[in-house]
């Protein structure tokens, strides 16, 4: 994984939640993927979805470092986001 962060350059992660159990997580991950594709073009991106302990959903999502993810959190409607640039072999 940490490869394929690496090669694609991808250096901001969001931290998508949700305020209620989510009836089909791929399907909303997938319509803000699309948003994500109209607003800034194909590029790579890394998700991973993941079940807490008292059963809450969360998905943390890595996407290149220029993409504009307040816009994208903003699309995100569904529960909290958080920002976070990661760090690259150029800082």
């Amino acid at each position: 994984m940490q490869a394929c962060v690496v090669a694609n350059r991808l250096a901001t992660q969001i931290l998508l939640t949700y305020e209620e159990r989510p009836k089909d997580a791929l399907k909303d991950l997938q319509a803000l993927m699309k948003a994500s594709r109209r607003m800034n073009g194909p590029h790579p991106w890394l998700a991973i979805p993941e079940l807490g302990e008292l059963g809450g959903m969360h998905c943390h999502l890595t996407m290149r470092y220029d993409i504009d993810a307040d816009a994208l959190a903003a699309k995100w409607g569904r529960g909290m986001t958080s920002i976070v640039h990661l760090p690259t072999i150029g800082d």
